[in-house]
């Protein structure tokens, strides 16, 4: 048995390069469709990923500007809203003011007419008190 298995030892030694050579081959094209494949699949991502961006920043964009829109517009109607509030309160304050000098004025009015009779009261009194100290005096 030891040629045979001698023989066989030396057909697979001298065969051994051939396949080695064979399997190297099949590794490296298995590689370079490997790589090529990766590459592919690398732009491709890279596009959508690219692609993406560009959406996003254009949806971006136009959300900061609606925001920006419907902030402006917000902040018109408050101050229309505060100019509005202003002129009321404004002619409010203005009608307070008018009642109150109005009423004023009737108080001193009141006042004037209360002391006018006070004094023409006293006065009475005082001519009264005159009189009958004449009457008393008179021979």
């Amino acid at each position: 048995q030891a040629p045979i298995i001698r023989d066989r030892a030396e057909a697979a030694a001298k065969a051994a390069p051939g396949v080695a050579k064979d399997v190297a081959a099949k590794v490296g094209d298995t590689a370079k469709d490997v790589a090529g494949k990766v590459g592919d699949t690398a732009k491709d991502v890279a596009g959508k990923v690219g692609d993406t961006a560009k959406d996003v920043a254009g949806k971006v964009g136009d959300t900061a500007k609606d925001l920006s829109d419907k902030a402006s517009a917000t902040a018109r109607d408050v101050a229309d809203r505060a100019k509005e509030v202003a002129s009321d309160v404004r002619d409010q304050a203005g009608r307070v003011a008018a009642d109150l000098r109005g009423r004023g004025e009737a108080l001193v009015d009141s006042a004037v007419q209360t002391a006018g009779t006070a004094r023409d009261s006293a006065m009475d009194a005082l001519d009264d008190a005159d009189e009958a100290l004449d009457e008393r005096t008179k021979p």
